[in-house]
């Protein structure tokens, strides 16, 4: 699975199309340059002028590369700067403390990976972003805990206790980052007015930084314990995920996959006798 999805990388990589475009290119200006003629002089009949020819085209794309090169360096750093930015202090209302809460977290946490200098060559302006929903006590931020992710920062710290996710915890993988909501954003019971309003902000957040590439999808999450509750109860979860989801949409103005994770299957009888000799 792994060498087909390395391969499909490679296939699908702008900068192996880039190059065997030049490639093609110079072979036509090095097998036809002799023959092409204006009047009676045929400029390209020289070796020396062909070479020179495919040699400034090789020079032109590394210059070319270079520059796209730094000017992806550029923006990265300008992201990151803005988003670890400090929000100037005004009064706000409880939901806008919430959204100014999770702006300043996500700007401690982008301090750090600017510090870290996570990714490598692979910004993270440029890597998949994912937002991760569902009712509260799903099961969401366990599952991304124990996915076998590489999280490059530890956030053990935040994610003690058995409270959840009192907003948003930010997971920044090696290739992807996955935001872990509240589950109260779905549900907006408690306080509707400051759910509404923190989730709503959060999608704010998530335009203002991103643009027209703020998500590259939505997974629901879903616990096998909720879906045996009736038909009534599951038909509310999905009334309320479906207007999350349409409030996504509209809000972003984009359309995103949606992808649907069941978690807490050890709920299910028999499942750790059955799958108890089996190893991760």
């Amino acid at each position: 699975m792994f060498i087909l999805r390395f391969l499909w990388a490679v296939l699908t990589s702008r900068f192996l199309w880039t190059l065997i475009g030049i490639a093609l290119l110079s072979l036509l200006i090095w097998v036809f340059g002799p023959i092409v003629q204006v009047g009676p002089y045929a400029p390209f009949d020289s070796d020396n002028v062909r070479i020179a020819i495919i040699a400034g085209l090789i020079i032109l794309w590394l210059i070319w590369l270079i520059i796209a090169q730094r000017r992806a360096i550029r923006a990265n750093r300008m992201f990151v700067a803005e988003i670890a930015a400090p929000v100037a202090e005004k009064q706000l209302t409880p939901g806008e403390e919430s959204v100014a809460a999770v702006g300043a977290k996500f700007g401690e946490v982008m301090a750090e990976l600017k510090r870290r200098k996570l990714g490598g060559r692979k910004f993270l302006r440029e890597m998949p972003w994912y937002v991760i929903v569902g009712p509260p006590a799903t099961g969401k931020t366990t599952a991304l805990r124990q996915s076998g992710l590489n999280f490059p920062i530890d956030l053990t710290d935040d994610l003690q206790g058995v409270g959840g996710t009192r907003n948003c915890d930010w997971f920044f993988s090696e290739n992807a980052v996955l935001i872990d909501t509240a589950g109260r954003y779905v549900q907006q019971e408690s306080q509707p007015d400051v759910d509404a309003t923190e989730w709503l902000g959060f999608l704010d957040l998530l335009k203002k930084h991103r643009g027209r590439r703020a998500l590259n999808g939505v997974i629901v999450a879903l616990s096998i314990d909720a879906l045996s509750e009736g038909d009534e109860a599951i038909k509310a979860h999905g009334r309320k995920i479906r207007r999350r989801l349409a409030e996504l949409n509209d809000r972003l103005e984009i359309r995103l996959p949606v992808y649907l994770m069941l978690t807490k299957a050890d709920l299910i009888k028999g499942f750790e006798a059955f799958f108890g000799g089996l190893s991760t």
